[in-house]
């Protein structure tokens, strides 16, 4: 009779219980995590974005990191490498896993080239990064390629991206990846922009979470 109530008591337990090790373990992991989002917010949330697992889905970790008052830099072709990583202390720049369409091919192949040497403009990147028409477009609207052309807004980034494929530009790559380049660059060869009307912040960043989800 006792062995039974005993085994009673260890059945009823095991619907719960950890193993000594298995929660001693845990605990040192939690207490680990705690101080390191405490007091390196942007590395720990950076990490946790780079490691694509957890509980929630990226866009519940930004919103973590924002609260924070973490500095949330988007994909960028003059910036990003494939995993999201911290910059500076106190911001994070998302990486290109989190991008649809962005494979570690391609990363490698923009960072690659981008390290050989600056990208004077959208057509530039297109061709030596190997960029299809649509994806550029893509890119366009989330944002990724404002670093190229800063002195134009949203829209009229995207408008080259469509236009670099209209005028064929992507088929006449004459630069191959991995040449050797003659100092100084040529300059920026993007097709001439009209004026178009400037896209108001709310309708740009919601064209950005319909792409990223974020």
């Amino acid at each position: 009779e006792v062995a039974k109530e005993v085994w009673a008591n260890i059945s009823s337990f095991a619907g719960y219980s950890f193993a000594k090790a298995h929660s001693a373990s845990y605990a040192k992991v939690s207490f680990e995590c705690a101080w390191l989002k405490a007091h390196h917010p942007a590395h720990f949330m950076a990490r946790v974005l780079a490691n694509e697992g957890g509980f929630y889905t990226a866009c519940a970790y930004i919103e973590e990191a924002r609260r924070f008052g973490i500095a949330i830099r988007g994909p960028c072709a003059a910036h990003s490498v494939w995993k999201t990583r911290r910059e500076g202390q106190d911001a994070m720049r998302l990486g290109w896993h989190l991008v649809r369409g962005i494979g570690p091919r391609i990363a490698t192949v923009i960072e690659e080239e981008r390290n050989r040497a600056p990208f004077t403009g959208i057509a530039d990147f297109m061709r030596r990064c190997r960029i299809p028409p649509r994806l550029l477009d893509y890119l366009a609207r989330a944002g990724a390629l404002d670093s190229l052309r800063p002195d134009l807004h949203r829209d009229q980034i995207r408008w080259i991206a469509q236009a670099v494929d209209l005028h064929g530009l992507h088929r006449h790559a004459q630069e191959q990846p991995g040449a050797q380049w003659i100092f100084p660059r040529p300059p920026c060869d993007d097709p001439p922009v009209p004026r178009l009307p400037e896209p108001n912040k709310y309708r740009a960043a919601f064209a950005r979470f319909q792409l990223l989800g974020f």
